[in-house]
C-alpha cells in the first residue's frame, strides 16, 4: 500500500502547467516548417532567372529554418511561459481547492484521492493519458483536466515507483514530449 500526502505550491503548479504545455499540437510543427518551404520558391525563382544572390538567399533562408525549426519552437515555448506565469500564479491563489490538503493512495489496485472537500476512488479506465517529468507527474482525465502528482512530496520515490507501474499497466506508456 503506497501513499502520498501533498499540498501543492505556486512552483508546483507551474511546473505541472509547464510539463502540459510542452505538448504541442502538430499544427505548430507544420506552421514552423512550412515557414521554412516558403524560401524554396526564392530558391527557385533565382535559380529560374539565374540570379546567383536571389539563389543564395533562398538556399540560407530554408536551410536556417529548417535546420533551427526545434530551437525556435523552444524559444516560442519559452516566451509563451514567461507570458503565461503571471496568469498561472493568479490561476493558483484564487483556486481554493489547490491550496488544500491531497493526500493519494494505492489500494487494493485502485487509487484513492481525498481532500478536505471530498474522496473517492478513481478506476485506472478514467485516466486517459499521463504523463512526467522530473518535477511532477499528469494524470489526465480530459485533455486539458489533469491531476497533478508533485514527486517533491515523495523524496523516497515509493509512491512515484507504484504509481507509475499501475499507470504503465493499466493505461500504457507516459504521453510524450514534442
Amino acid at each position: 500500500m503506497a501513499q502520498m500526502t501533498y499540498s501543492l505550491s505556486e512552483q508546483q503548479f507551474c511546473n505541472a502547467q509547464r510539463l502540459h504545455f510542452s505538448f504541442r499540437p502538430r499544427w505548430v510543427r507544420w506552421i514552423f516548417t512550412l515557414v521554412g518551404i516558403l524560401g524554396l520558391p526564392i530558391l527557385g525563382t533565382g535559380l529560374f532567372h539565374s540570379d546567383v544572390m536571389l539563389s543564395i538567399a533562398g538556399f540560407i533562408y530554408s536551410s536556417i529554418l529548417l535546420l533551427y525549426i526545434p530551437a525556435m519552437a523552444r524559444l516560442v515555448q519559452r516566451g509563451i511561459e514567461r507570458l503565461m506565469r503571471p496568469r498561472l500564479l493568479r490561476i493558483f491563489r484564487r483556486s481554493p481547492s489547490l491550496h488544500q490538503q491531497s493526500h493519494v493512495e494505492l489500494r487494493n489496485g485502485e487509487m484513492h484521492l481525498q481532500s478536505e472537500t471530498g474522496q473517492g476512488v478513481l478506476p485506472w479506465k478514467h485516466i486517459t493519458q499521463w504523463a512526467e517529468d522530473e518535477d511532477s507527474m499528469l494524470l489526465y482525465l480530459q485533455p486539458r483536466l489533469f491531476i497533478i502528482v508533485p514527486k517533491e512530496a515523495d523524496p523516497q520515490s515509493q509512491f512515484v515507483t507504484a504509481l507509475r507501474a499501475q499507470l504503465l499497466e493499466h493505461i500504457g506508456p507516459a504521453r510524450r514530449q514534442r
